[in-house]
């Protein structure tokens, strides 16, 4: 039987939870903003320099991983 996980529940995955205002990649840190019904949440990711960025609208919470 296999197990099975969330976005950002292992080492190979990565998110952002603006329910609980946190960021996950195998464990959760606390980062980020909370969200809402209707906002829009962005990604970029840049694979030349190793990096994730989020937005929530048109703000950019910065570097998440």
């Amino acid at each position: 039987m296999s197990e099975f996980y969330g976005v950002g529940d292992d080492d190979t995955s990565y998110a952002y939870d603006g329910a609980r205002v946190c960021k996950w990649h195998d464990v959760y840190e606390d980062w980020g903003e909370n969200w809402k019904a209707g906002d829009v949440v962005g990604t970029l990711i840049d694979l030349d320099l190793g990096v994730i960025y989020y937005w929530l609208n048109d703000k950019c919470l910065g570097i998440a991983f």
